[in-house]
């Protein structure tokens, strides 16, 4: 299958690209920068274009299926589905942990029963004003609160503040469960609490989440990061008749970049999904 991987060279795209090659995918890496993107492509054995997902796509048409890995999926201004349109053909974009790992994770554990509570943590962002479903309707909260200790494989322990992403908006009406929540965490203290300040903070005074903001983020997290572990967990729980079950994952060393290539890979392994999929193109205004 001629797959267009967008975001070829970044950290998940790049170890998505390794798995479809290893699949044997006819694989195109594309990047906003051709030198880096061509390393890549050399090392892999692939092909490698300059593109910019917000520049001309006229080159897009010439795949079977174009996976969308640069991120983030959420900024996409005013038209987001331009690359689709484009296209014309299957689009796999936001196919990452979320919503994939725990929808999957939620699915198993319910047993095509309804579950009353699904509580799921993830490492993903700082939060912000947020809705949440809760006891049957829509409460709310603020972005990284609400902290909860998890035990994971190992014993190891992680605590979880609420985060908001796309499953909260999918999971109610889905697997009509009663609450849905979903939680993020750091492994170090310090960066923690750190971030429950600055979300503090933004409750009073809107400060943009800017180039400035996000490198500053970015060295306190390097000069921190020599005092955690490259250790990656999560974790989903389902509640039903009382009972809880439990579904959890440890990603050891360089694996955590890996999981949320999962499900893009699982996807392309069966075409024809990617088939009854592509006849929906259409609809997509």
């Amino acid at each position: 299958m001629r797959v267009l991987l967008i975001g070829g060279t970044g950290v998940f795209g790049s170890r998505l690209a390794r798995l479809l090659v290893r699949d044997g995918h006819g694989v195109t890496l594309a990047g906003r920068t051709l030198h880096s993107a061509q390393s890549l492509a050399s090392e892999l054995g692939c092909h490698a274009i300059q593109l910019d997902r917000n520049g001309p796509l006229d080159m897009v048409k010439d795949y079977d299926v174009v996976v969308d890995a640069a991120g983030p999926y959420h900024a996409y201004e005013d038209d987001p589905y331009r690359l689709p349109r484009a296209a014309s053909v299957c689009v796999v974009c936001g196919l990452s942990s979320v919503p994939a790992l725990p929808s999957a994770a939620a699915r198993a554990l319910a047993d095509d029963s309804t579950p009353q509570v699904i509580e799921t943590a993830i490492l993903s962002q700082v939060g912000r004003p947020m809705k949440f479903w809760r006891g049957g309707r829509w409460a709310e909260t603020t972005g990284w609160s609400g902290p909860k200790l998890y035990v994971l494989p190992d014993s190891v322990t992680r605590q979880g503040w609420q985060i908001e992403v796309p499953d909260q908006r999918l999971f109610p009406a889905h697997f009509k469960a009663e609450t849905v929540i979903f939680r993020a965490g750091l492994e170090l203290g310090g960066m923690r609490y750190g971030l429950w300040a600055f979300a503090c903070l933004r409750r009073w005074v809107p400060i943009p989440i800017n180039g400035p903001v996000l490198r500053g983020f970015k060295l306190a997290a390097d000069m921190l990061s020599p005092f955690g572990t490259d250790r990656g967990e999560m974790s989903a729980a389902v509640t039903q008749n009382g009972r809880t079950h439990w579904w959890r994952l440890l990603a050891e060393a360089d694996e955590g970049p890996f999981i949320p290539a999962v499900a893009a890979r699982a996807l392309l392994r069966r075409p024809s999904l990617l088939a009854g999929l592509t006849r929906y193109r259409c609809r997509v205004s």
